[in-house]
């Protein structure tokens, strides 16, 4: 048993036997729908044993939860009952409790805090950035909780004027497990501001805030001059109307788009709830005016939004036509435009991205696209494509066809060649297991799936759910069997793009020898075969992932800081990211920061904790 391992179990109220398994007796009993200072606790462990997606902190134990309880409980072994009795809080102990920061050192840090914002609202952003900054040293803060830190932090720095230190810190706000819409807003404003060397401003979700409790007092206030929306509709003023729940807290935030769709009606149920307005979900004057009285005039309105239009086809025109300048004139001008949310000032921020990659203004460029990264309501197609875009610039190599480009272009020539069949190619169902279910993964991304679909030889029902979507795609018969049809317009958007099995087995041979050079502690070594890894052009980025992170940890190792803080980014841009794997990523990041070698992952500590819970007696 590791020094580690017998530290949590020595925490341990009750005196356990040898060889057997802990149990708390020092901890309340939870259940679900209760309130209470523990749960912190236990949405601290859970995390930390590997909760996915990772919990918000609170005191309330609700149902996202108790599912994160449930999953932990069957991964150990215990009843799935949702309660959390000694023996569940024996496991979490045994694995996480000497890990995060007890009640008392959380009320340290939480005054701590205090002062610190206390100084900052002062005015001595000096002052609060050594408290800050002392709170951000502190090892044991799960990165589910630095963030509260650092961005407090960060603002200061951009307050004195380091506007570079200041966007480094934003962009590991961003990059934090558990990060919501509403944090990516924030960060996006703040890091527009530092970009264009601007003090922070008021934050609009502040200004939100500040509105909803006066809507409180004003009395109803009803807009007569809205149309009724309902469930289905689809008319301009919809896109009004998701601008607006957005701006007004709107979490998720929600994509552009002009259809009244169960998305946009679970958020404006969710805001008729919170403003005590009639919980219908018909947008009619009631609705309209409390959703216009916080902002309405913060958001382009319906002439502005056709003039950006125009000016962002006049730009895309020049920028087609080669005129990289023009075009970049044109799209900062764009970017510089202060009422435009950020959900729909990505368009603009990748357009710019590009043009000054293709000027071989690589730092700029990438800059850019790491801005793009942060912002909320991204899906995987633009994940996938800021994921090209920054390893092209990372390579100083000019931006070449989007793989999404190229997908469009072959689903339109599959029609004009007859629409092939694949006659080499089995038969896959739901439910079956198969080394042919990779390649049917990987060129289901290609061709758009949307969300990506993760890496793995099970034909499991989210995969059929990618598979019915690309059937419909392409009139084919949405039965979910993928036999020569489905088969033969896959490939013929995608067979040549992708690594076949034999390369596979290739790069996962050069990756384990890499492994094990890593391990053996030659960087050097291991960071030239990973590299020759990145470099290959046909490895899609739910696959070259698992090459960037070790890479980034080589560099890191290697004390290349600047190098592997980049690389640490490129790999949190990348589809399929989820909070495991931002965990992990946060975690290197702040050591990078701080100039620190790459410790042990706390991920690693937490398997072989529940490794060596497992070998205990029941």
């Amino acid at each position: 048993m590791t020094t580690l391992v017998a530290r949590a179990v020595q925490r341990q109220a009750q005196q356990v036997p040898v060889g057997a398994r802990p149990e708390a007796t020092d901890r309340p009993l939870l259940k679900v729908n209760m309130q209470a200072p523990e749960v912190v606790d236990l949405r601290l462990e859970l995390n930390l044993a590997g909760a996915n997606p990772a919990l918000p902190m609170g005191t309330v134990f609700d149902q996202q939860l108790r599912s994160a309880v449930v999953s932990f409980q069957q991964s150990m072994g215990l009843v799935p009952d949702g309660d959390v009795g000694p023996k569940t809080w024996g496991a979490l102990d045994f694995v996480a409790r000497d890990r995060i920061p007890s009640p008392e050192e959380r009320d340290e840090m939480t005054a701590r805090l205090s002062a610190a914002l206390r100084a900052k609202r002062a005015g001595d952003f000096v002052g609060a950035a050594a408290i800050l900054r002392g709170l951000d040293q502190a090892a044991n803060i799960p990165p589910e909780v630095r963030p509260s830190f650092l961005f407090p932090l960060a603002e200061c720095e951009h307050h004195l004027g380091d506007f570079d230190e200041a966007t480094r810190l934003y962009l590991e706000v961003v990059a934090a497990p558990a990060a919501d819409d509403q944090t990516r807003r924030e960060a996006s404003q703040r890091l527009r501001e530092a970009r264009l060397r601007k003090p922070p401003g008021k934050l609009e979700t502040n200004i939100s805030a500040e509105r909803r409790e006066a809507l409180k007092t004003a009395g109803g206030p009803e807009a007569t001059d809205r149309p009724l929306l309902q469930p289905g509709a689809d008319a301009p003023e919809v896109v009004d109307l998701r601008l607006e729940l957005n701006l007004a807290g709107a979490q998720p935030a929600l994509p552009m788009g002009s259809v009244y769709d169960d998305r946009v009606l679970t958020a404006v149920r969710e805001f008729q709830r919170s403003a005590g307005l009639s919980v219908d979900g018909d947008v009619g004057p009631k609705t309209w005016g409390a959703l216009d009285f916080i902002a309405r005039d913060r958001i382009p309105d319906r002439a502005q939004r056709e003039a950006t239009s125009a000016a962002f086809n006049a730009g895309l025109a020049l920028k087609r036509a080669g005129d990289f300048i023009g075009a970049a004139a044109v799209f900062r001008s764009l970017y510089n435009t202060a009422n435009i949310p950020p959900e729909v000032r990505p368009t603009f921020i990748r357009a710019l991205a590009e043009c000054e990659h293709l000027l071989g203004n690589f730092g700029e460029a990438i800059g850019l696209y790491q801005e793009f990264s942060a912002a909320p309501a991204l899906d995987d197609t633009d994940r996938r494509a800021v994921s090209q875009r920054l390893r092209e610039a990372r390579l100083r190599r000019p931006p070449g066809a989007l793989e999404s480009t190229i997908s469009s272009e072959r689903q339109q020539a599959f029609e004009r060649e007859g629409r092939p069949e694949a006659s080499d190619r089995p038969l896959l169902k739901p439910g079956m297991t198969a080394p042919e279910v990779i390649d049917l993964r990987l060129e289901l991304n290609l061709a758009g799936a949307n969300p990506a679909v993760p890496m793995g030889a099970v034909y499991d029902e989210q995969l059929r759910t990618a598979v019915l979507a690309f059937q419909r795609s392409v009139a084919l018969v949405p039965d979910g069997h993928v036999g020569p049809k489905t088969w033969g317009a896959l490939d013929f958007i995608a067979r040549d793009r992708i690594p076949d099995a034999a390369e596979r087995d290739e790069m996962t041979a050069r990756m384990s020898v890499a492994l094990r050079a890593k391990r053996a502690g030659d960087f050097v070594g291991a960071a030239a075969l990973l590299r020759g890894l990145y470099h290959n052009a046909k490895l899609p980025p739910e696959v070259r992932l698992h090459f960037i992170f070790p890479l980034a940890e080589c560099e890191h190792a290697l004390g290349n800081f600047d190098e592997a803080i980049g690389l640490y980014r490129e790999f949190l841009a990348a589809p399929l990211i989820d909070d495991i794997h931002r965990r992990d990523a946060s975690q290197r990041l702040r050591e990078a920061r701080l100039g620190r070698p790459p410790s042990k992952l706390e991920s690693e500590i937490s398997d072989e904790r529940k490794q060596a819970f497992a070998a205990l007696a029941p």
